[in-house]
């Protein structure tokens, strides 16, 4: 299925890339809800969609408000209670949502709290679109998403998932993807000597043909942008996917100027 009412960007084959640049008048004036665009996806999100011209309004809702948002005047954010939907249910008015929203069990501080914000909270969200009117919904998932797993975090993302698709929501996308290359602003010892690791070893990795399931934060973001206005895949994106995704999306948005 194809997003309605704009035509898809960087799918059609066999366009030159001036017929395609023609039809970027009528892709302008989208707008855009982020969840969680304080975190290190989020943050990186907002930001291309503030620079990218098909993007007429970007808000951002969350507890707090992003650093260095009022550079971008397309872009704006509301301090909202995200529990409470009914709240700021005035401000849904998109045609594509972002939820880059999750946590850790550390973070969290124990398994009833992770849960209740990565599974109970997007829930609420997109049922809270969905009402809205939202067409479309992008969600950050994660790799190895099994409702059976033996790991609870996977079982989480699973059930998510699961309610999310009975949201509502015509159309819903979930991306999966493996390690996130990216400095958080909490400390996280195990991931960071994980990131040291994947770094030292892609380029033998590269020239063996194997790969390693890592993705750069800034490739992700545009590949959610990408899956944002692009055709809908029938399944979850997983890593490699993603990574294709997002070198096509910065290769089209420099070639049609919207950088």
């Amino acid at each position: 299925m194809k997003f309605q009412g704009y035509p898809t960007f960087g799918t059609e084959k066999g366009r030159t890339m001036s017929e395609r640049a023609e039809t970027t008048d009528k892709r302008a004036g989208l707008r855009a809800l982020i969840f969680g665009a304080t975190g290190l996806v989020g943050s990186e999100l907002w930001r291309l969609l503030g620079e990218d011209g098909r993007w007429s309004q970007i808000v951002c809702l969350g507890r707090k408000k992003p650093f260095g948002i009022d550079e971008y005047p397309q872009v704006s954010a509301s301090e909202v209670n995200l529990f409470q939907p009914e709240t700021f249910s005035s401000q849904l008015k998109a045609d594509v949502a972002f939820c880059c929203l999750g946590t850790t069990r550390k973070q969290a501080g124990s398994k009833e709290a992770f849960w209740r914000v990565d599974v109970e909270l997007v829930t609420l969200l997109a049922e809270a679109c969905a009402r809205a009117g939202v067409r479309r919904l992008v969600v950050m998932s994660a790799m190895g998403v099994k409702k059976n797993s033996m790991f609870f975090y996977n079982r989480a993302k699973a059930t998510m998932e699961e309610q999310v698709r009975s949201s509502g929501i015509p159309e819903v996308v979930f991306v999966r993807p493996g390690l996130l290359m990216g400095q958080r602003k909490e400390h996280r010892p195990g991931e960071s000597l994980a990131i040291d690791f994947t770094r030292a070893v892609t380029p033998l990795a590269s020239r063996l043909g194997w790969e390693i399931p890592a993705i750069e934060i800034a490739t992700l973001a545009s590949a959610m942008i990408h899956l944002g206005i692009g055709e809908v895949p029938a399944q979850p994106v997983n890593n490699s996917e993603l990574i294709l995704l997002g070198n096509r999306e910065v290769h089209d948005r420099e070639h049609l100027g919207t950088l």
